[in-house]
């Protein structure tokens, strides 16, 4: 390679003298090139970070070795090598088992080996194999042969003996080796009279470190233990009866029940039994538990694996009788039941079995020796007619893919694979070449615990690259993984629905007309149908807060700059000690500790405000103090300090629980304005300018109106405030315009709804028509209520949105959350202690985004927004009164879908599947969900705007408990047709439908007594152009094809078998080898694969 000098002894140069620091020549550039090749991608880069010339130079040694090894020049050869990995160690200091050194110690070993340095050579490949197995895990051809190196290591240092068992004369010979070939001449052990020993098995079955043997005696019924002795020689026999009349033939021992003791299978083909005999700790063994089956004839060959992964070992049988396998699948309670039975050729009389992962796939494969037919054969499944099962997708042991998806997730126009697996909360992903064939399961999880059973793909971030949403029945939630376009996925998020409501199903479609895709959940746990409608909603960190002895009961809290550093900063009111509390921020989220000013002893303030009320540029706070009947003013400083509290009475037991502040007589100085909730009025005082304020003026709000909440704008574009609050008591809200002058006109009241209770108000234009609306918090009935304003002083009716069952809605600010120019509106929700935000579009409508915790107990009653991080994002803080501290919740970026929308679907409907169409031709999404529970079908029509109408349900017979469903244009009328799979009643029920929505029933199909069909769906087979339909019949382990005469009516069914105990769960097409034709991928639940079967004719 132009790297050595010439050398008398050899040809090769040992040493090198080139400068560390000169440029590569070509040559070596190549050689570093060709090196970098030869190693994994992910162990390229600290080869790349070394100094090359030194690298190379050390390397040379292992050139050298390779040299003298080929020559078989072995001292020489381990010389090289030894050096080659003491220079790179030294180099790679951090990375001692990087993956350049298990070629070097695989030589090393061999090398060491043939020369007899058997110690050695076991320690150079066991580090060779620890690095193979920590690089490259899934190399088994290569970790395969490491295994056998080793092995070879062991056994050059150990003579090995032989243990014979001769079953016409009834004894056991035992050959001991020498350790070089020969053996001594055989010393017996008798068996027992007539016992016809036919199988012998080696272990140590009473931890003594001795080998001993176990015999299966044919002739006598029994199993017999010979037990060794250190010398190598046997005590006399102890036998186990295996039954009466028993043969037992094969033998095989592990440790079936997990307690560390061995215990013993024996085949018996006279009796077509497995019995197995239970090891105890001295060796001893209970007494036989035998197994049998139809399936079982004169069983001849045994093996034990742990086939389904669950830890406990399972046994394979070939019946000879019969010409099949069988599997025992073992149970943590010393039980098995018939797993599998896998048929063989018709005379094909099964003798021998092994067990082994042959081709390298990670899962157990089984080989037979086929006597009658002369053969060894890997156990294949054959699918008949005109789909042929070439190919079979292992999602793993005991992980039941529940639902299969078609979709191309890498952008090469092939259609790929997605198994949803249940049992391990991941989503599994088959890449397709486009000739059938397919890359490995590559897994993603969607969150511990989840169970998921259901997919939707979509591109649900807008990126035009597909992304995957799971329905996860067991915590309740969707889990959305986003696509990177090469067929992996990252960024897991989750979308918790309501305890107990199990989704089963998921669809997608655009309900609300804003080319956004909604969900649509079909919840078997509650009885309904969710609907969470997509957008861009805001999230939040978790909530930071802050508190000291003295945060008290925090009733109110805002956000301005008060120390001008242009930092927003947090006051809050503290009811329970009579004070105000700042925050000064810092624009990174984070904030000073609180600094307290009082406001009065047992003045319980319950609003806090803040505006310049003596014009010196600096902002004050003002309270409305419900104890002390007055109100609070903390002039502030230019020091960040504020002055002692003055006090101004708002009247006697007035108890102010509201106020804001403006200038209500054009006077340039800032007035106030209070909801005195005791005195059922507002109170009006009007400020001089210089921090002190007027006499209070009273206005009534009604007797026992009890009035919380105030906030003023101009309602009738007079350049003049008007005053709005909220009448707690009376379920309304009074406007009161104002004269110009500080007076006000009387009240004009508006309903809030029936016992709703209004605790919190709030103005804002939130339809973009420039006239100002008012927004109330209905605390009793759980909503938010907004009044539109005409722009003369006068507002449309109430329009309500629930905030949820329990919510108990205690205050509202508005702001845009999203940066999409449109007002929303953040609520507190005390009774569940979470803070929620309605998204407004802009005209009008909102849309309920997800809500966010703000602690257990936290009990919030106020709070504010501002961006406290500087990233144009809006933040929130809260006032959690029973909590006695101030939260922050930092906005963290954008999640795409809000809180939930409930459609009930009957009581014990349990929903099971979900579909979406345009059923009665208006251009809207409408929805088909099947009802396990009831037996029915049921249809929601959609209006455009996100909202669905009652349920119109259809009947089908009792027990039928449908599934599955599938939509299309069954008869080629135009209009959406319904197919339906019955797991109860075991058939298949069409619906044809109209222009109008309106279904009929009209044909039922069987899929077999028992059969079960599980999973649905529709497309034509055999490019006739007519639809047909394709369900996965799980009890009858078969894919039913049931082909379309173009009427809506279906004939001509075709059966495809699947294996023994497969239980296919649901069915999906596509064209995976390129020849127009479609094929079929099938979730196999109880199997753990993904079939495919492909198109053939």
């Amino acid at each position: 390679m132009g790297c050595c000098e010439s050398s008398s002894d050899n040809g090769l140069s040992t040493s090198y003298n080139l400068n560390a620091s000169s440029p590569l020549t070509p040559d070596e550039t190549r050689l570093f090139k060709q090196i970098l090749n030869e190693i994994p991608l992910h162990c390229q880069q600290a080869i790349i970070d070394l100094p090359r010339r030194q690298f190379l130079d050390i390397y040379r040694y292992k050139i050298i070795a390779s040299y003298h090894f080929r020559r078989m020049e072995f001292q020489l050869a381990i010389l090289y090598e030894s050096k080659a990995i003491h220079g790179l160690q030294v180099l790679l200091l951090e990375h001692k088992d990087h993956f350049i050194f298990i070629d070097m110690y695989s030589t090393l070993a061999t090398c060491l080996s043939v020369i007899g340095e058997v110690s050695a050579a076991i320690e150079a490949n066991q580090m060779a194999l620890d690095m193979l197995l920590k690089h490259t895990p899934t190399n088994y051809q290569t970790i395969s042969w490491k295994y056998f190196g080793l092995a070879s290591c062991y056994l050059e240092g150990k003579a090995w003996d032989i243990a014979a068992a001769n079953f016409r004369i009834d004894n056991v010979a035992i050959f001991l080796g020498y350790g070089n070939g020969r053996f001594t001449n055989a010393v017996t052990y008798s068996t027992g009279k007539n016992s016809d020993p036919s199988a012998i098995f080696v272990a140590d079955f009473n931890s003594d470190n001795q080998t001993d043997l176990a015999i299966a005696n044919s002739g006598s019924g029994n199993v017999g233990i010979l037990f060794g002795k250190a010398d190598g020689t046997f005590q006399s026999i102890i036998t186990y009866s295996t039954g009466f009349q028993s043969h037992p033939d094969s033998i095989v021992c592990g440790d079936l029940d997990n307690d560390t003791y061995l215990d013993i299978v024996i085949a018996d083909s006279s009796s077509d039994n497995i019995a197995i005999l239970y090891g105890y700790k001295n060796g001893t063994f209970g007494t036989v538990i035998s197994y049998t089956d139809i399936t079982f004839s004169n069983p001849s060959g045994l093996a034990l694996g742990d086939v389904n992964y669950d830890n406990y070992l399972d046994i394979i049988i070939t019946n000879f009788g019969t010409d099949n396998v069988g599997i025992l699948t073992g149970y943590n309670n010393r039980s098995f039941r018939l797993g599998r039975s896998y048929p063989l050729t018709i005379g094909s009389n099964p003798k021998g079995v092994a067990l082994g992962d042959f081709n390298n796939n990670t899962r157990w494969d089984i080989f037979i020796a086929e006597s009658g037919i002369g053969t060894i054969n890997y156990l294949v499944r054959y699918i008949s007619a005109d789909f042929q099962n070439i190919l079979t997708h292992s999602t793993g042991i005991s992980i039941h893919p529940y639902a299969v998806i078609i979709a191309d997730f890498n952008n090469d126009n092939k259609s790929d694979v997605l198994s949803v697996n249940s049992a391990i909360d991941t989503i599994g992903i088959f890449l397709s070449y486009g000739n059938g064939t397919f890359t490995s399961e590559t897994m993603f999880s969607v969150g511990q615990g989840s169970h998921p059973v259901y997919a939707a793909v979509a591109d649900f971030n807008h990126d035009n690259i597909l992304d995957i949403a799971t329905a996860n029945s067991y915590n309740n939630s969707i889990s959305i993984i986003y696509g990177f376009g090469n067929g992996s996925f990252t960024n897991l998020t989750k979308y918790s629905l309501d305890i107990g409501s199990q989704p089963n199903s998921i669809a997608i479609c655009d309900l609300n007309n804003d080319d956004v895709f909604d969900f649509i959940i079909a919840e078997t746990g509650r009885d309904s149908i969710g609907i969470l409608l997509g957008y861009e909603y805001n999230s939040f960190e978790d909530q930071i807060t802050y508190s000291n002895q003295f945060s008290l009961r925090p009733s109110s809290i805002i956000s301005r700059d008060f120390n001008n550093d242009t930092y927003l900063d947090i006051a809050a009111a503290f009811a329970a000690n009579g004070s105000v509390g700042i925050l000064y921020g810092y624009n990174n989220g984070s904030f000073r500790e609180l600094i307290m000013y009082s406001v009065g002893y047992n003045s319980y303030p319950y609003e806090i405000v803040s505006a310049d009320v003596n014009n010196d540029n600096i902002l004050d706070i003002i309270v409305a103090n419900a104890g002390s009947n007055t109100v609070g003013v903390l002039i502030g400083l230019n020091n960040e300090m504020f002055a002692p509290v003055m006090l101004f009475s708002t009247g006697n037991n007035s108890s102010p629980y509201g106020g804001t502040a403006g200038d209500f007589n054009n006077d340039k100085n800032i007035d106030f304005v209070v909801a005195n909730y005791l005195g059922n009025s507002i109170g009006v005082l009007l400020g001089f300018g210089n921090g002190s304020f007027a006499v209070v003026m009273i206005y009534s709000t009604g007797d026992g109106s009890r009035p919380q909440s105030i906030a003023i704008s101009d309602f009738n574009q007079d350049n003049i405030l008007d005053i709005v609050v909220a009448n707690y008591r009376l379920n309304n809200i009074g406007i009161f315009l104002g004269r110009g002058d500080g007076t006000f006109e009387n009240q004009i009241t508006y309903s809030t709804g029936y016992n709703s209770m209004p605790t919190f108000i709030i103005v804002n234009d939130f339809n973009n028509d420039n006239n100002s609306d008012v927004v109330i918090c209905n605390t009793n009935t759980g909503d938010i209520g907004i009044f539109y304003g005409y722009g003369n002083g006068t507002f449309t009716s109430v329009i309500l949105y629930s905030t949820g069952d329990g919510t108990s809605p205690r205050a509202i600010r508005s702001g845009d959350f999203n940066n999409d120019n449109s007002m929303d509106i953040v609520v507190a929700s005390p009774g569940t202690n979470r803070i929620l935000i309605l998204y407004g579009s802009g005209n009008g409508q909102f849309l309920v985004g997800p809500t966010f915790s703000t602690g257990s107990k936290a009990g919030t009653i106020s709070l504010a927004v501002g961006d406290f991080d500087g990233n144009g994002l809006l933040d929130v803080t809260t006032a959690n009164y029973l909590g006695n501290n101030i939260g922050v919740h930092i906005s963290s970026g954008i999640q795409h879908f809000g809180r939930e929308t409930i459609y009930p679907t009957g009581e014990g409907s349990r929903p099971y599947a979900v579909a979406v169409s345009d059923f009665n031709h208006d251009n809207q999404s409408d929805l088909v969900v099947v009802n396990y529970g009831t037996n029915n079908i049921g249809i929601f029509f959609g209006f455009g705007n996100g909202t669905l109408s009652t349920i119109v349900l259809y009947s089908m017979e009792n027990n039928a408990h449908p599934t599955a469903v599938a939509i299309a244009d069954l008869n080629r009328d135009n209009n959406s047709d319904i197919a339906v799979v019955n797991s109860g009643s075991n058939n298949i029920y069409i619906f044809l439908g109209s222009i109008n929505g309106i279904f009929s029933l009209i044909t039922i199909y069987s899929t077999g007594l028992d059969s079960r069909p599980y999973g649905i769906t529709i497309a034509d087979f055999n490019n006739d152009h007519i639809l047909d339909i394709i369900a996965a019949v799980a009890d009858a382990n078969e894919v039913l094809l049931v082909q379309g005469y173009g009427n809506g009516t279906f004939g001509n069914q075709t059966l495809y078998t699947m294996g023994y105990n497969f239980e296919p769960y649901a069915v999906a097409v596509g064209y995976f080898n390129g020849d127009n034709w479609l094929d079929i991928a099938v979730a196999n639940y109880g199997a753990d694969y993904i079939e495919i079967l492909l198109k053939t004719c």
